[in-house]
């Protein structure tokens, strides 16, 4: 388990009290207990001429090299927009969390999303969306992913 982190941010009602990493498996948990965003995280290696990697090849510039993959990422079934027990802010803290995973020799971070929802959320928090086929695969490079957190870090610390 990591060390206990506090995201209190302006309108954000509830914090994040505990974060549970195992095997790639993350939960964020609230000042309850209760988990609010689950998600599994992995890394892979991309080569730009391996045919398998055609659908990213239209995402990524200079694909070759390591990524973090988010697998499955997912708020709670009460903690979705509309729920009147819903707390907003899990999600982006849980990417804020995810990027701390980047290794300095890594070149980004991708996604593939499975709703228009999800679509949504991803652009709102500046992630790039690839096109046509490869519609559904979301992404920052390093620098983007790097560039978010520190916004991240910013607001939630009210600077």
């Amino acid at each position: 388990m990591m060390g206990l982190r506090d995201y209190k941010q302006r309108g954000f009602e509830g914090s994040v009290k505990e974060i549970t990493i195992r095997n790639g498996n993350l939960l964020l948990r609230d000042e309850q207990g209760k988990v609010q965003v689950a998600a599994v995280v992995s890394s892979m290696t991309v080569n730009a001429n391996a045919l398998e990697n055609a659908p990213l090849l239209g995402v990524l510039r200079n694909a070759t090299g390591k990524y973090v993959v988010i697998d499955f990422l997912a708020s709670a079934p009460w903690n979705v927009k509309g729920s009147k027990d819903r707390i907003p802010g899990f999600g982006t803290a849980m990417m804020r969390e995810i990027v701390r995973s980047i290794k300095p020799n890594y070149k980004g971070l991708l996604l593939e999303s499975a709703s228009i929802a999800s679509n949504k959320f991803y652009l709102s928090i500046g992630m790039k969306q690839g096109r046509g086929k490869s519609a559904h695969l979301f992404y920052w490079s390093r620098e983007d992913a790097l560039n978010f957190a520190k916004r991240y870090d910013q607001y939630s610390s009210g600077k």
